[in-house]
């Protein structure tokens, strides 16, 4: 832009102007250009000539681009106007300003040469002293008058001119992000002010030195408000905070999630945490264990950090931190907790919810990222490949057993904030590695690991002693719904319709059975009957509602057996078929109904507890004389609380045995229903011995779908513990 005044409101030289016009014009028609190009090349690999993820994911990134240079074109476009109307408008101000100009000069020149020459009387020749005077005081009344229009001509004229400089800066920047302004001052407050200076060394050194401020525990209100302007905007810039994290170490950032905890600056939090999601994404081995060497190692429950650390796992969706990290933080935190001489269960976690916690804004998000380990392991899950590779201690049947004994069985998440989240995060991880049974068995060595590690891991979490229905969060039971989809098929096939008794074992942890949605016989797990209703237990209080995390799976394995069924070529006959739906369905229902009765019996154990001991009944409000709780009024005596003891407790249970009975008939109707359907399209005698009625097919089904739920039902209860 030109610099002008109210003398001068059209000073500047324009042509500069008028070359940057010229090139934004042809910037815009090449990326008109761009964008034919790439909505070709869209239309030339359309789905009949790329098929597959590959070619989707090429579709999906040329219209990004096309988007992005459709966006840029436009800039360029309204800048171009914006220098046309400028350049226009200046040239206005110019016709108009110069004759204006030339007549300040005339009248500023008279004035001065009337000041200068006493007998200065203009054009006129006067020789008479009273003559002289009369005409000079003319000139000079004349000369001011026209200096005063001039001026005030001129000044409009300047007033005009800025609201053209206004009005191309506002059309320079249409479009570009209000932040600028913003990470503009923060960049000008640490000495860089211009273009040049800007690059990616001199950002992240930047950033780096109010990073290492901020961590300090020096900083200013502005500094920690600059650093997370400038965060924000090169968060997804991996060569600038690839650098700034590799330079600042774990222990300093985790010391700036804190600071931002302190200062309540969830934006700053937020933006460290994706930051290093994308410094992360590339590690190597070497670098993530470098930086995991300070992250971890200096701070525990009694220091304090726990919690921020966990705050830098914990969005998995929005900000997962690299895989490598999550593989050197999991190695960390099991020579932490499980390595360490003198530790215990759940030890390297915290419990407070203010502070870090209090940076989700959610009680129970709070209460997750205390759990450090939790959100690492989930995190870890994120990257099946390597979370397989973490649960295998070799080569051969070698999983890794102490560490799946650990961390599956022996540690206790139903009070570090988790609810089983973490471990089921990592399981469903590693039973979705490459060539594994959610890559359709396409590697047997593969297959076999993850069979073996998942039998080891249902194992352990089956013999887990707080591994029951209210000691799951919702998130975790959501978990461990997809984990156990994974493995539907084969949990249906064995331990749920068959069972291992003299059966030939490739290994004590996985054996090669033919299943429902494999060509051939696959490697699956070796997994008693037991464990598995103790996860269907569980995975959710209905597992089987349109809600329920594990629907989808159920859905599209009955779908497989009908399909099987049906095919008069297909191994698996109409009975066949049909015995693997129901005792699915009622599994899932037994363990689903079992699971709220001992939900409800354990509450009323607890109850009963509390009044043996004295207390008082969650829930309850003491008063006056008495005890007022559950409809009952108890006074405070043992004798009076005894009597009434029995009516409280038997409500809750009762209810649930109440529900159940209803659910059971509910479900026993529909079953009857959808069989007698399926039984009358391909005849009775496809499901048993010639002759034998469709009533009679159906009885049997059901019998056994009872059957399946009563067992499941009592697996639930924890009654085979």
């Amino acid at each position: 832009m030109t610099y002008a005044s109210d003398r001068r409101p059209d000073a500047g030289d324009l042509s500069t102007l008028l070359d940057l016009h010229a090139t934004l014009r042809a910037r815009a028609e090449e990326l008109d250009d761009l964008r034919a190009a790439l909505g070709r090349s869209v239309d030339d690999t359309g789905t009949d000539a790329w098929a597959g993820e590959s070619g989707e994911a090429w579709r999906v990134e040329v219209s990004t681009q096309r988007y992005a240079a459709d966006r840029l074109s436009g800039w360029y476009d309204r800048a171009a106007s914006a220098v046309t109307v400028y350049v226009d408008a200046v040239e206005e101000i110019s016709r108009q300003a110069e004759p204006w100009r030339e007549r300040l000069d005339s009248a500023e020149l008279t004035l001065n040469r009337l000041y200068g020459d006493p007998e200065y009387t203009g054009t006129l020749q006067c020789y008479e002293p009273a003559t002289r005077d009369m005409v000079r005081a003319r000139v000079q009344a004349d000369a001011e008058q026209d200096q005063d229009d001039a001026w005030t001509a001129l000044r409009g004229l300047f007033d005009d001119r800025r609201c053209a400089d206004t009005a191309l800066c506002e059309g320079l920047e249409a479009g570009i992000s209000p932040a600028w302004t913003a990470t503009r001052s923060a960049l000008t407050r640490l000495g860089i002010d211009t273009v040049d200076e800007l690059t990616d060394e001199r950002a992240s050194r930047a950033i780096l030195e109010l990073a290492t401020t901020v961590a300090s525990g020096d900083a200013e209100a502005q500094q920690r408000a600059d650093l997370e302007v400038l965060l924000v905007r090169w968060k997804t810039d991996d060569d600038v905070v690839d650098r700034v994290f590799a330079e600042l170490g774990g222990a300093a950032t985790v010391r700036l999630v804190d600071e931002a905890a302190n200062a309540g600056q969830v934006d700053l939090a937020a933006a460290v945490r994706s930051a290093l999601s994308t410094a992360s994404a590339d590690w190597s081995t070497a670098e993530a264990q470098k930086f995991t060497g300070t992250l971890m190692n200096e701070y525990t429950a009694a220091t304090g950090g726990v919690a921020a650390i966990g705050y830098l796992f914990a969005d998995v969706e929005n900000a997962p931190l690299g895989a490598e990290l999550a593989t050197a933080a999991a190695t960390e935190a099991d020579r932490i907790e499980r390595l360490t001489p003198g530790a215990w269960s759940g030890g390297w976690s915290e419990m407070s919810l203010s502070g870090v916690g209090g940076l989700t804004g959610d009680r129970a998000q709070g209460a997750r990222v205390n759990d450090a380990a939790g959100r690492i392991l989930q995190t870890l899950g994120q990257y099946p490949d390597a979370a397989l590779d973490w649960l295998w201690a070799g080569d051969g049947d070698a999983v890794h057993d102490d560490r799946i004994s650990y961390w599956f069985e022996t540690r206790d998440w139903s009070r570090t904030g988790d609810g089983f989240e973490g471990p089921a995060a990592l399981w469903g991880g590693a039973s979705r590695a490459s060539g594994g049974p959610a890559d359709g068995w396409t590697d047997d060595a593969a297959s076999e690991r993850v069979a073996s590690v998942t039998s080891a891991v249902v194992r352990a979490l089956a013999a887990n002693q707080e591994l029951f229905g209210e000691n799951v969060s919702t998130a975790g039971s959501q978990e461990l719904a997809h984990a156990v989809g994974v493995h539907l098929p084969a949990l249906v096939e064995y331990p749920l319709t068959s069972n291992f008794a003299g059966q030939v074992m490739e290994s004590r942890y996985w054996k090669k059975a033919a299943i429902l949605g494999s060509e051939h016989p696959v490697a699956i797990p070796v997994i008693e009957d037991s464990e598995v209703k103790r996860l269907l237990a569980v995975v959710g209080g209905d597992p089987t509602a349109p809600s329920g995390a594990l629907r989808p799976y159920i859905l599209q394995y009955e779908e497989r057996a009908i399909e099987a069924g049906l095919d008069p070529t297909n191994p698996v006959d109409a009975r066949a078929a049909i015995d693997r739906i129901t005792t699915l369905s009622g599994a899932l229902s037994g363990a689903s109904a079992g699971n709220d009765a001992a939900v409800a019996v354990r509450y009323d154990d607890g109850v009963r507890e509390m009044f043996g001991a004295g207390a008082t009944a969650a829930g309850a409000a003491p008063v006056r004389g008495g005890f007022a709780g559950g409809g009952y009024v108890l006074s405070l005596s043992a004798g009076a609380a005894s009597d009434c003891l029995a009516d409280l407790v038997a409500t809750r249970h009762g209810e649930a045995l109440a529900q159940e009975a209803a659910d059971q008939v509910e479900i026993e109707a529909a079953l009857r229903s959808s069989l007698e359907a399926y039984v009358e399209r391909l005849g009775p005698e496809a499901f048993g011995p010639s002759g034998e009625g469709t009533a009679s097919v159906i009885d049997d089904i059901v019998s056994d779908h009872n059957d399946s739920y009563d067992s499941a039902y009592l697996h639930a209860e924890g009654k085979d513990r």
